[in-house]
């Protein structure tokens, strides 16, 4: 399985007639950027055939994700209270709407998921968003500013969970993902995947038959808090194919996003630990719930890249196998988001390059699992 090693200099790779520069903005995972890998009539194309098609709301395509509603009981309260000084400030109760769930059952793959209080998505909500909901369910009987755990038992987890996800109904930007988006061929950009096959040394087909290209719209408040693309393996778990309802995971090996235009400000694509030399998954789930708002914490991520029309940026989002040289276990450190877009609207799209199969004799397609990619 082909995969680029990074390199801490600018390197060039070719197709007929023009060259592209390949800068590598990190090396753990290995991340490039390649400037003017679309053209500005490529770009609009792109965009305009977006528009045509009609966008609907981003999800958060996640078959781990689960549900949770707490009992109202002592020891719950004393779970959310993360500094154990006997209350509930409104701060804590922000991070508990982000809590991120690992797995440690099976050592040899660690499995997450995030989930929140009530619904199906992570929800991050502000502090005097919390004081609307402190108001609402007239929580503070003393007026001090925090949740005694009288005060808690009295207002029910129940209550709280259905408050805060009536309240994201009407808020957008406390969704983990707040964009509009749908699905174009790759085919509508002449010679994309040609370039794209260049650029990863995949083979042709592989590229071909990967998922469509994703392009995505972002309005102001617009953002995607901190995300993998792929899914760690799973033996027993299939890999998704194309308008699959099953229970399965999602296989993509390599992400190439494009800018498809300028942004006033905001709306980089950040990666929180890329290079990250003391990363561990156990230390980065204990700050996960605090760090991964990039509303707040665009940069303070360890790298982040600003939108610009006709950019890509590549990056693998799993390992290599070092016993088979097949991709392997996730790359945890592949962690990204977009950030917020504070001025002016973004669109980004998506290509992601699926490996199916356990072996470069078994691959199949990800439109077509029963065809296989020679």
């Amino acid at each position: 399985m082909t995969l680029i090693d990074g390199w801490s200099c600018t390197k060039k790779t070719a197709k007929p007639g023009k060259m592209y520069q390949i800068k590598t903005l990190s090396l753990k995972p290995p991340i490039f950027e390649i400037p003017n890998f679309l053209t500005d009539e490529e770009c609009q194309t792109l965009i305009k055939l977006a528009s045509r098609e009609g966008l609907d709301t981003s999800e958060v395509q996640d078959p781990e994700t689960g549900i949770n509603i707490e009992p109202t009981n002592e020891n719950t309260f004393h779970s959310w209270d993360y500094n154990n000084d006997g209350v509930i400030d409104k701060v804590e109760l922000q991070h508990r709407c982000t809590h991120f769930r690992f797995n440690f059952s099976n050592m040899d793959r660690l499995n997450y998921s995030y989930w929140l209080l009530y619904g199906d998505h992570d929800l991050y909500f502000s502090e005097e968003d919390i004081d609307r909901m402190f108001a609402e369910l007239k929580v503070d009987k003393n007026n001090n500013g925090v949740m005694d755990l009288k005060e808690f038992l009295a207002v029910t987890t129940d209550r709280i969970m259905r408050s805060l996800h009536n309240m994201a109904k009407k808020l957008p930007r406390v969704k983990s993902r707040n964009s509009r988006q749908t699905w174009l061929d790759h085919r509508k950009i002449k010679g994309l995947n040609d370039r794209v096959a260049a650029l990863t040394k995949l083979p042709r087909a592989v590229v071909e038959e990967s998922e469509e290209l994703q392009v995505v719209h972002y309005h102001p408040e617009g953002h995607y808090h901190c995300h993998h693309d792929s899914q760690d393996i799973a033996p027993k778990v299939p890999c998704c194919v194309f308008r699959d309802r099953r229970h399965c995971r999602l296989c993509r090996y390599v992400t190439v996003l494009y800018f498809l235009n300028d942004v006033e400000e905001g709306g980089e694509t950040a990666f929180p630990v890329a290079d990250n030399a003391t990363f561990s998954i156990e230390s980065w789930a204990n700050i996960t719930k605090f760090r991964c708002d990039l509303s707040k914490h665009c940069h303070k991520s360890n790298l982040f890249v600003k939108p610009q029309r006709g950019k890509a940026i590549m990056w693998y989002n799993h390992l290599r196998d070092e016993k088979t040289g097949w991709y392997g276990r996730l790359d945890h450190m592949s962690y990204h988001g977009g950030c917020d877009i504070i001025k002016g609207e973004k669109w980004i799209a998506n290509n992601w390059i699926n490996i199916l199969g356990d072996s470069r004799g078994t691959m199949v397609s990800y439109k077509n699992p029963k065809k296989r990619i020679k």
